[in-house]
C-alpha cells in the first residue's frame, strides 16, 4: 500500500473536481475501440460457476476477506476472464451485473480496492472485456466508462509516487493496455513503457531469472514481459532493445526450469501451471532456443543426458538443497520446499539463520556435476550430483559438518517418489528396487555411510500417497557423510 504522505496526498488529488478534469478528460464508451491483448485463457469452470451460483441467489461480499489474494483477485475483476472464456450472453449478462454490483458496493472495504497492483489489475481486465461489457445500455455503458477514467486518472497519479518494481510493471502494463484500447492516449504509452522498463530492473535477474523465489515466478515475469510486448505493439509503439533482450532472457530461463514432461520445477514456488500454458507462453515468446545449464543468481542448476533430467536449487530458505529427477519424460524424484518436502530431515535446528552459495554446474567428456552448499544454523551441508553422459545413472554425495558442540547429531535426506511408484528391497538387502510405474525401465537405488527406511508421504504434484526413501545417519565428532545413486535397471 501507500505511505501515509503518498496516500493522504493520492487523496487529495483524486477527490479534488478539477484535478479530475485536468488529470483525464471524461473517457465515453465510444473511445474504448478494442480489447487490450491478453495471453491467458480464464477457466470455463470458473465461469460457469459464478453464474450458476448467482443463480441460486448468491452473491459476492466484497467487504469479505480482508486484504488477502482473494480480496485483491476480486477487486481486480479477475474473475472477468473466467467469464469472457465462455462467449455467451448469459456469462456477459453475468459480468455487466457483477461490474455494477462492484461500482456500488466494492470500494466500502477501505485498502484493498486502492491498492496500485489492485487498480492495474482491474484496469487491464476492463479493457480486455471491452466487448463483453459493452452492452448498448446508455446507463451501463457510461458506468463502464466512467470506471475506466476514474481508474486511468488513479494510475496516472501512482506513476509518479515511488512504488514496487512489481508495481511499477503491472501500471506500466496497465497504462499500454490503455494506449491499445482507448483513442487519443499516446502520451500514457510513453508513460506505461517508462514505468515498466524501470520496474523490471528489480525484478529480474542479470540470467533471466525472476528476483522471487520459484520457477513459478520466472514464468510470470515471462507471461508480463509477452503482453507487454503485445501491448505495445497493438498501441502501434515500438519495441525496445531493452524489453526485447529481457524477453529473451527470460524465454532461455523457462526453458532451462522445464521438465520434459512440459512442467514447471516441482520444487518451484508459485502457480501451479498447466504444460499447455507453458507452451503457448513460449510459443508466443518468438525468442531463439537457449541452452542454459546455470542460472546462478536465480539458484538454479540443470544437467541432463539422454532422457534424464536433474535440477538442483540453490534458491530456498528452508532447510535442504531440493534436487528433482526426471527420466523416461517423467519425474523420478520431487521435493517442495513449500510443503515441507525440501529433502533434509534434521533432528535440532542450531539456528533460523539460513545461507546457500556456491551452486555450480560443469561438464567434462565424463558428464555433468551439479555441487551446491548450504549453511544452516551451525550446520553446513554440501551436495554434488553427478550425471553421466550416458545417463544410466546418478550419482550424489552429501556431506555434512557442524560447529555445534553437541556431541551427536541425526541427519536425513529424503527421496519423494511419485504416487503409484513401488519400491522393494532387492533380495541381498543392499539396495532397492524402484517401479515408478507400469513404465519400464526401473531404477535400483544404492546407498553408503547410513541406513534407509520407507516412510510415506503425499505427492505435492497428485495429492495422492507416495513413498519416500529416508536416508539418515548420525554426525560423529561434528562430521558425516551420505553416499547415494540411482541405476537404470531393464526388466
Amino acid at each position: 500500500g501507500l505511505c501515509p504522505v503518498n496516500a493522504a496526498l493520492y487523496r487529495l488529488i483524486t477527490e479534488n473536481p478539477l484535478s479530475r478534469s485536468i488529470l483525464t478528460p471524461a473517457i465515453r464508451v465510444e473511445d474504448i475501440v478494442a480489447d487490450a491483448p491478453d495471453l491467458v485463457e480464464g477457466s470455463t469452470e470458473a465461469g460457469q460457476a459464478i453464474i450458476n451460483a448467482l443463480a441460486k441467489g448468491h452473491s459476492i461480499d466484497w467487504t469479505a476477506g480482508g486484504n488477502g489474494p482473494a480480496a485483491r483477485d476480486a477487486h481486480g475483476l479477475l474473475w472477468l476472464r473466467d467469464l469472457r472464456t465462455l462467449g455467451s450472453d448469459s456469462a456477459a449478462a453475468t459480468a455487466r451485473r457483477l461490474m455494477l454490483d462492484w461500482i456500488s458496493a466494492g470500494e466500502n472495504q477501505k485498502r484493498t480496492p486502492f491498492l496500485p497492483a489492485v487498480i492495474a489489475t482491474r484496469l487491464t481486465n476492463l479493457l480486455r472485456a471491452r466487448s463483453m461489457l459493452r452492452s448498448g445500455d446508455p446507463d451501463t455503458d457510461t458506468a463502464y466508462a466512467d470506471l475506466v477514467s476514474r481508474d486511468i486518472r488513479r494510475l496516472r497519479i501512482l506513476a509518479v509516487l515511488p512504488q514496487t518494481p512489481l508495481d511499477k510493471l503491472q501500471i506500466g502494463l496497465a497504462l499500454l493496455s490503455v494506449t491499445a484500447s482507448v483513442g487519443r492516449q499516446k502520451e500514457l504509452g510513453r508513460k506505461g513503457l517508462k514505468l515498466a522498463l524501470a520496474g523490471l530492473k528489480g525484478l529480474q535477474h542479470p540470467d533471466g531469472g525472476a528476483t522471487q523465489p520459484g520457477a513459478g515466478y520466472t514464468y510470470l515475469l515471462l507471461e508480463h514481459l509477452v503482453i507487454l510486448r503485445t501491448a505495445l505493439r497493438a498501441g502501434g509503439g515500438t519495441i525496445p532493445a531493452p524489453l526485447t533482450e529481457a524477453i529473451e532472457r527470460a524465454a532461455g530461463a523457462v526453458r532451462t526450469l522445464r521438465h520434459p514432461d512440459g512442467g514447471l520445477l516441482g520444487f518451484s514456488r508459485g502457480p501451479v501451471l498447466s504444460s499447455q500454458r507453458i507452451g503457448k507462453l513460449l510459443s508466443a515468446s518468438r525468442t531463439p532456443a537457449q541452452a542454459v545449464t546455470l542460472l546462478a543468481d536465480s539458484g538454479y542448476a540443470r544437467a541432463s543426458a539422454g532422457d534424464v533430467m536433474a535440477f538442483l536449487s540453490g534458491n530456498i530458505t528452508t532447510p535442504g538443497l531440493p534436487l528433482e529427477i526426471s527420466a523416461d519424460g517423467r519425474r523420478l524424484i520431487l521435493s517442495r520446499p513449500d510443503t515441507g518436502l525440501s529433502g533434509l530431515q534434521i533432528a535440532r535446528t542450531p539456528g533460523n539463520d539460513i545461507k546457500t552459495e556456491d551452486l555450480q554446474a560443469s561438464t567434462s567428456d565424463e558428464g555433468h556435476l551439479l555441487s551446491a552448499k548450504q549453511t544452516i544454523g551451525k550446520l553446513v551441508q554440501e551436495r554434488t550430483v553427478f550425471l553421466p553422459r550416458k545417463g544410466a545413472d546418478i550419482r550424489g554425495e552429501d556431506s555434512f559438518r557442524s560447529t555445534s558442540k553437541t556431541s551427536s547429531q541425526q541427519v536425513a535426506i529424503q527421496f519423494h517418489l511419485p504416487s503409484g511408484a513401488d519400491v522393494v528391497p532387492s533380495s541381498d538387502g543392499t539396495s532397492f528396487i524402484i517401479r515408478p510405474g507400469e513404465r519400464r525401465p526401473g531404477w535400483r537405488f544404492r546407498y553408503r555411510g547410513g541406513e534407509v527406511v520407507i516412510e510415506e508421504t503425499i505427492d505435492p504434484a497428485s495429492g495422492r500417497r507416495a513413498p519416500t526413501l529416508v536416508l539418515s545417519t548420525a554426525l560423529e565428532n561434528g562430521a558425516g557423510q551420505l553416499n547415494w545413486g540411482f541405476r537404470r535397471i531393464e526388466g
